[in-house]
């Protein structure tokens, strides 16, 4: 399906290989340089909840021995919780932003922005699996 695209062809920016007249960079196609020189993703989940998931998964994984079937049903159960949870934090994102907007504000560019590489950098890690 992707297999053969690089993360630029998902990003939207030309490959290696192709020409472009393009001399000003994207400000949304890469995230700032100190995200990308630590070569880190934006996180999608804080801290607390990852680590909560994160040892929920141990626990699931480590019963499969005893219990095969109920594991995997308590990690698809794991899994689906996981995306909740996702779409939750997503759709509060786009609250906040519509919220400014319905006031009649601007939301500031570099909220927008930040928000454009979380929403990029979650639609390439579902694309990568």
């Amino acid at each position: 399906m992707t297999q053969g695209l690089s993360t630029d062809d998902i990003a939207g920016r030309p490959r290696a290989d192709e020409s472009t007249s393009q001399s000003e960079p994207d400000p949304v196609a890469t995230p700032d340089a100190a995200t990308q020189q630590a070569g880190v993703e934006l996180p999608l989940l804080d801290e607390g909840e990852a680590d909560a998931f994160l040892g929920r998964w141990r626990e699931v994984q480590s019963r499969f021995v005893d219990d095969p079937q109920a594991a995997v049903r308590d990690g698809d159960g794991l899994v689906a919780e996981l995306m909740q949870a996702l779409a939750r934090r997503f759709s509060e994102r786009k609250g906040d932003l519509e919220e400014q907007w319905n006031k009649g504000g601007q939301p500031d560019t570099e909220d927008l922005r930040l928000a454009l590489q979380q929403y990029r950098s979650f639609f390439q890690r579902l694309l990568a699996t």
